[in-house]
């Protein structure tokens, strides 16, 4: 340390601390968005993962009742196209 053992050590500690002083709010902000962030992402994926299963069981069950049905069947969007 080039400060060590002279009274510029006392005046390097006092910048030091207060350097760290300066830089402690913006680390527990940065630290306290990464926490957000992580968070929100986990809920995001989790959502995410329960809209998908849902859909896939409606899928399924839509899939279950064409296949089971022995007559012929169409199904027409909102604009009367035929779309299976």
């Amino acid at each position: 340390m080039l400060c060590a053992g002279t009274k510029l050590e006392e005046l390097c500690l006092g910048t030091k601390s207060s350097r760290k002083a300066a830089e402690t709010p913006e680390s527990a902000n940065l630290a306290a968005l990464a926490k957000l962030t992580i968070a929100s992402y986990e809920t995001l994926e989790r959502d995410l993962r329960a809209r998908i299963a849902t859909l896939e069981r409606q899928a399924l069950r839509f899939e279950t009742a064409i296949e089971n049905v022995s007559q012929g069947i169409c199904f027409f969007d909102a604009s009367e196209r035929l779309i299976l």
